[in-house]
């Protein structure tokens, strides 16, 4: 049975920063937590520093402990970033898009030499692709696939500490 007590709200204009980010970082972790990914919840309830400050926290986490916690079939998977250079800059990628990529890369480096359609048919065959997926991967904005110029491992980059 939940109790009557109120609970503090979403932080309004008024709050500090670290409060801000406090609730933020209880809410990040709170979705990964309603998709089957208990970890980053966890890691913020170790976190002594960081205040319990997110009402959406402690009623999910009062009703799975009084229901009983059930995770999904199919679990969301966090991104596991790798490097990939592209232009002479460095960037990190997830890894399920890295053999996308890599074909991209190489169709972009031929294409001049060999033509639009020879390029795409080359790097299909040696990524193992099917030349039209390949095709519509080329079509789409890289802004879909996450590029980002830094590495994130975790909600806790910037925390000092051990890293598994």
């Amino acid at each position: 049975m939940m109790s009557n007590v109120p609970l503090p709200g979403p932080p309004d204009d008024e709050s500090d920063d670290e409060s801000i980010a406090a609730w933020h970082e209880w809410h990040y972790a709170l979705d990964w937590a309603r998709g089957g990914d208990f970890i980053p919840l966890a890691e913020c309830l170790r976190r002594f520093e960081l205040p319990l400050n997110n009402d959406d926290v402690r009623n999910w986490l009062a009703s799975g402990l009084e229901n009983g916690f059930k995770k999904p079939r199919k679990t969301k998977k966090r991104p596991q970033y790798v490097p990939f250079e592209l232009e002479g800059r460095r960037f990190y990628l997830d890894a399920r898009y890295l053999k996308i990529f890599e074909a991209m890369k190489q169709v972009s480096e031929t294409r001049e030499s060999l033509g639009e359609d020879m390029a795409i048919a080359n790097a299909a065959a040696q990524f193992e692709m099917e030349p039209e997926d390949l095709r519509q991967h080329l079509r789409r904005p890289r802004s879909r696939w996450g590029l980002s110029p830094a590495k994130h491992d975790g909600m806790f980059d910037g925390v000092i500490g051990p890293k598994d």
